[in-house]
């Protein structure tokens, strides 16, 4: 499989960057893009749901994950299907961010099992980019193609299909809405050709998601971008960068692990 996010994950010194980033989880809930058919999958979000996802983003895992429970069963209690895949939606990109492949699959399922009942395009395309993602097989993505409602998600499933040139041609690069999204598919180009433009492009757009992991991700790939290219000082620039974006967000031992990368130069 040609899936560029299991590549990265062969490479040691990137381990610690997780392939699911709550900013992402968050933008995920708004549901399809702004051109696609309009969704009810948004629609009666509970006030436990909120609580949960303030609780995620503030990084606070037991009560997140406490108040997700708490919302599973309000809306099992009350038969909304969408409420229920939602929730299951966050655990499954949770298990995803932690590297819980075996516990991510097994929560897909029930996603898909939900999508099936719904018959909902937008969650069946979000059902099936999250079994791609578990499985790590390119069939689903593949399937999630039929349900592409805007060429800004066919790009974001050539990426994960390992075609991020093809993505690239797909989205317009003046527009700046998604850009969760959008800097994904850059940072997945910059990786295929370590290619300097495409990780600036994914830097721009993981600002204005104000995904700091994203930035500090792509800085520390722009640090090893300098230096293959012998530019030492340029190499010690971005990473002094990426380490100073993880330690403003707590993230002292990621920001470890970039600060021993610059020891090697």
């Amino acid at each position: 499989m040609k899936n560029c996010m299991r590549a990265l994950n062969k490479q040691s010194v990137s381990v610690f960057f997780k392939c699911c980033v709550m900013a992402n989880i968050l933008s995920g809930m708004l549901g399809g893009c702004a051109s696609a058919p309009v969704s009810q999958l948004n629609a009666n979000i509970s006030a436990t749901e909120k609580n949960a996802l303030n609780a995620l983003m503030l990084q606070n895992t037991s009560a997140g994950l406490r108040a997700l429970d708490t919302a599973q069963a309000e809306y099992e209690q009350f038969d909304d299907l969408y409420g229920q895949w939602r929730i299951q939606s966050v655990k499954t990109k949770l298990a995803l961010g932690a590297n819980e492949l075996t516990q991510g699959r097994t929560i897909a399922l029930s996603l898909k099992t939900l999508a099936e009942q719904l018959n909902d395009n937008d969650v069946s395309y979000q059902t099936y980019i999250l079994l791609g993602r578990t499985h790590q097989d390119d069939s689903y993505f593949k399937r999630a193609l039929d349900y592409a409602a805007t060429q800004l998600e066919q790009a974001s499933v050539y990426a994960y299909l390992g075609d991020p040139a093809r993505a690239v041609e797909l989205i317009d690069p003046d527009r700046t809405d998604y850009p969760a999204e959008r800097a994904f598919i850059y940072y997945q180009a910059g990786i295929a050709a370590s290619n300097r433009q495409n990780f600036e492009r994914a830097l721009d757009y993981y600002r204005l998601a104000q995904d700091p992991r994203g930035i500090a991700d792509t800085l520390f790939r722009l640090a090893r971008v300098a230096a293959k290219n012998s530019d030492t000082a340029s190499a010690i620039r971005y990473a002094n960068r990426a380490i100073k974006s993880l330690e403003s967000a707590n993230q002292l031992r990621h920001a470890a692990v970039v600060r021993d990368w610059v020891r090697t130069l």
